[in-house]
């Protein structure tokens, strides 16, 4: 990531392949030092390029929803220490990333809408998601009128 992050700027955007691979690595159980230099790399190729949001901004979301076989994870709708520890490193980028970049407001708000899981997924897929989603809404407040008309609806 050290060495994707000083080609930033060279990465544009007929280089989309290699950035979405790079920004697909699984990263949230990797170790501090490799935390920090993904979460660079990824909010600063954001800001350099920001036709990378359309799909970081999914990827992020994505990692919200817990896994079908994670039950264990989240008892009572809520994650266990280890996941929240995963999950706040997802929420701390996103918060970086809408902090650095307004125009992503408008790439999150469709992707809360389009990546909410289906009704008939088990409920602690469907109880993270909106643990994750309300989790939003306490470091920006902006989407609370929005998250609760989603969560109404669906």
């Amino acid at each position: 990531m050290s060495d994707a992050h000083k080609l930033i700027y060279d990465l544009s955007p007929k280089f989309t392949n290699l950035v979405e691979a790079l920004i697909s690595l699984s990263w949230t159980k990797r170790q501090p030092a490799a935390l920090k230099a993904y979460t660079e790399f990824y909010i600063d190729i954001m800001v350099a390029h920001n036709k990378y949001v359309e799909f970081g901004i999914p990827k992020l979301i994505s990692l919200w929803i817990p896994a079908d076989g994670d039950e264990a994870m989240w008892p009572n709708g809520t994650p266990i220490d280890n996941v929240k520890t995963e999950l706040e490193a997802i929420h701390n980028l996103l918060d970086r990333i809408l902090t650095a970049i307004p125009m992503s407001f408008e790439a999150v708000l469709e992707t809360i809408e389009t990546r909410f899981p289906y009704f008939k997924r088990t409920t602690h897929v469907i109880a993270g998601y909106v643990h994750n989603v309300l989790w939003l809404t306490e470091y920006k407040p902006i989407f609370t009128d929005f998250v609760m008309q989603l969560l109404m609806q669906k």
